[in-house]
């Protein structure tokens, strides 16, 4: 509390003792309004001053002395933007409360400190010569810069024989709705397409090179990484790629025009520098740059694939029978496999030597890393990692941000991510945060950073709650005492607001729905190379349901493996010809009851769906339904129509529309949620034309959140339950906001 305040109220509380509390408390108004006039008069001209002041004694930092200077004044910067926050604060509260929090002068002044610390000094030139002019720096940017963008020397002969490996792929179709005009729903699409298959393959592939290899050849891994891999593009070698890979002049001439017409300008201690105009590289935050990079990232996988296919290099496999893998690629990142031989170590170089001459990239072989199977022994791998140059490690960190290798604390593994989240929350001023702000946060930004790693791996339960009592400390707020009194318990905040929660995720169930998608891929893509490779080393003879966890199995199999119940819960077989549907363990009947037959198990006489239909499959067999089904499940079977085209049976998630599994519903069938018994008027209260502030505090009413006598006797922090207003009933909720005859006097008086 401000020095000097509490001595206004006393004293405007003291005069006024004679009046009633309307009377009071418009003393203390009045009080408060002279004494907030002399305490915040010309607070803007104070804060001119010493910024004015601080400002020349940053420029004057040449001993210990002025640096003490400077921090003494920030610190008396800082009280005084807080307590111009908190006037503003004050005096808008009308404009806050309408349009929700909005930045300030404070915010404004802490990220000017940042910028601050942002300032360039001095750089050293190529000649080790450190220069501090501002004239001298921009010399230096634009030269490093200049050299990076510059043309280097190309050889046609070589970028033919490296395109050579590349086929022509366009067909004039495929240029013809090229050059139409794209539409939102295209665009939709290809984002859509975007999964993380590669780095699940990656996980299963070190699993096996680490736990399972035995074999008398070991398997190389290599972890590519491309210096300034956008930057260095090759303009002429983009050109010559598109044109082979068949695209249409006018749409390769567009392409080059949104690349070749870049400038770039620096901005130096906040001084825009001379424009720079690049002959290479691509721009970077440009939409199309990923797109373009992959196209050239492309030839390097074809060089490689040519390779594989002349038995010249071998990749590595998850399981003796899966597919050979010989490299990953997700944008700039690249793994590389082969076999530990010589050999194939010197024609993985010549590839990477041709790719570089002729595209114009340049590997990082200081950053880049090389590992072996549990097979190569230690003199073999000093020899080959001689030869590629690359430097040998015995696990590969992360890959596209996940763990590559899982050991048994689980814990210590994912900590990363709880220190991330402990770190946002430390880094949020809480005191200048209202309830719905704090909301915002924990939804949109808390509760997506376990996000991407949820989808690969199973997070422990005892990690779970640690993330859930900070956010829970967070949302009820602490301060230097500890932590202050949670009034609901975070189950019950994790309820849609319709059922009188937050809408906080549950992140164990969370968890579990994420995993469910990429079990729910595996299950209906079992063309993709995730799905061959995972069948191929954990079920090769059953279905992805029916696949057991296996003794040796990597801890992303597990995870995924984990979710199969969920996956279970919500799935639903659409009957087309019956031969995958299993009569008896598959979900396949469309009933309120269950989408399980229920009458009593008869393998002996069908025992997949297609042997209750006609021999023609064009019908049921009503007969051998009758005989073998109760009747709530031959109602069930003979409501389902049966096509004459004799489709393939699909799976379908049975909680959404378009039959496909949605992160959503599954998150909602876990929670085992009834949304359909939801009370009118939480949904009454949420819809409500108020500000935030006003629903956060109804909210607190219809949920009994507020610190009020009963609740505080109920939890033994006092003994005396009785409204002190009234002094006749317990202070509960609705007879503080409601019943209470002096909060019914007060709200007539004010109108």
């Amino acid at each position: 509390m401000t020095e000097g305040i509490e001595e206004v109220i006393r004293k405007a509380w003291a005069d006024s003792c004679n009046l009633d509390m309307p009377g009071k408390l418009q003393s203390v108004a009045h009080g408060l309004t002279l004494w907030s006039k002399d305490a915040f008069e010309d607070l803007g001209e104070k804060i001119a001053e010493i910024e004015e002041v601080l400002k020349e004694a940053k420029r004057n930092v040449g001993c210990q002395a002025n640096f003490e200077e400077s921090d003494r004044l920030e610190g008396i910067l800082n009280d005084l933007h807080d307590k111009n926050e908190a006037y503003w604060f004050l005096c808008s509260r009308v404009f806050e409360i309408k349009d929700g929090d909005r930045n300030t002068k404070y915010f404004h002044h802490m990220a000017a400190q940042r910028r601050s610390k942002n300032y360039i000094k001095g750089l050293m030139n190529t000649d080790g010569v450190r220069l501090t002019g501002n004239k001298d720096i921009e010399k230096i940017i634009l030269d490093f810069y200049g050299s990076l963008f510059a043309k280097g020397a190309t050889d046609d002969t070589l970028t033919e024989e490296v395109l050579n490996c590349v086929p022509t792929l366009v067909t004039e179709g495929m240029n013809l709705s090229l050059c139409r005009a794209y539409s939102e729903a295209e665009i939709f699409a290809a984002l859509s397409q975007m999964s993380p298959y590669n780095a699940l393959i990656a996980l299963e592939l070190f699993h096996t090179m680490k736990k399972r290899s035995k074999g008398r050849r070991g398997s190389i891994a290599m972890k590519l990484d491309m210096s300034k891999a956008y930057d260095k593009v090759e303009w002429d070698f983009l050109r010559r790629l598109l044109t082979k890979l068949g695209f249409a002049g006018a749409w390769v001439d567009t392409i080059m025009a949104f690349v070749t017409t870049v400038r770039y300008s620096f901005i130096i201690n906040g001084i825009p520098s001379d424009p720079l105009t690049p002959s290479r590289g691509l721009c970077q935050g440009d939409p199309i740059s990923p797109y373009i990079f992959i196209l050239v990232a492309d030839v390097l996988s074809r060089m490689l694939q040519v390779a594989s296919e002349k038995k010249l290099i071998h990749g590595a496999r998850a399981s003796r029978n899966g597919s050979e893998i010989t490299h990953l690629f997700f944008a700039d990142d690249s793994l590389l496999f082969t076999r530990a031989t010589r050999q194939e170590c010197s024609i993985i170089v010549d590839i990477l030597n041709k790719y570089e001459a002729t595209s114009g990239q340049k590997i990082n072989l200081e950053k880049s890393e090389v590992s072996f199977s549990r097979g190569v022994q230690l003199p073999s791998q000093i020899t080959f990692s001689s030869i590629l140059g690359m430097e040998m490690v015995d696990n590969h960190i992360k890959y596209l941000g996940l763990p590559t290798i899982i050991g048994r604390s689980k814990k210590t593994v994912f900590a990363s991510v709880k220190d991330r989240i402990l770190k946002k929350i430390q880094g949020w001023k809480e005191k200048l945060l209202s309830r719905a702000g704090k909301e915002i946060l924990l939804k949109s930004v808390i509760q997506a950073i376990p996000t991407y790693l949820m989808g690969m791996y199973k997070f422990p339960s005892s990690l779970i709650r640690e993330i859930h009592a900070m956010m829970a400390r967070f949302w009820w707020g602490s301060n230097e005492k500890g932590k202050k009194i949670h009034w609901k318990s975070w189950d019950s905040l994790c309820q849609p607001k319709c059922l009188g929660g937050m809408g906080f995720r549950d992140l164990g169930i969370f968890n579990e729905a994420l995993l469910g998608k990429q079990l729910w891929r595996l299950a209906t893509n079992e063309h993709s190379l995730f799905s061959r490779i995972l069948k191929a080393k954990y079920y090769p003879r059953t279905s992805i349901f029916e696949a057991a966890l296996g003794p040796i199995s990597s801890y992303s199999w597990q995870s995924l493996w984990g979710s199969k119940a969920l996956v279970n819960e919500g799935m639903l077989w659409r009957v087309g010809n019956g031969r995958r549907i299993n009569i008896w363990n598959n979900p396949w009947l469309i009933d309120d009851m269950s989408r399980f037959a229920t009458s009593d198990n008869q393998t002996n006489m069908a025992s997949t769906v297609n042997e209750l239909m006609e021999l023609d499959g064009c019908g049921w067999d009503v007969s051998k339904v009758e005989s073998m089904f109760n009747d709530r499940d031959k109602q069930a079977i003979l409501a389902i129509p049966i096509s004459e085209r004799s489709p393939e049976d699909t799976l379908t998630w049975a909680w959404s529309k378009d039959g496909l599994y949605s992160v959503k519903t599954a998150y909602i069938l876990g929670k085992s949620l009834a949304l359909d018994d939801f009370e009118r008027y939480w949904v009454e209260i949420w819809k409500a034309k108020a500000t935030p502030k006003v629903l956060h505090f109804l909210w607190k009413c219809c949920s009994n959140s507020l610190p009020i006598r009963s609740l505080l006797t109920h939890r033994h922090i006092t003994n005396d339950p009785l409204c002190p207003c009234c002094e006749t009933e317990p202070k509960t909720a609705s007879h503080a906001v409601v019943l209470c005859p002096s909060t019914r006097s007060l709200r007539m008086r004010s109108g």
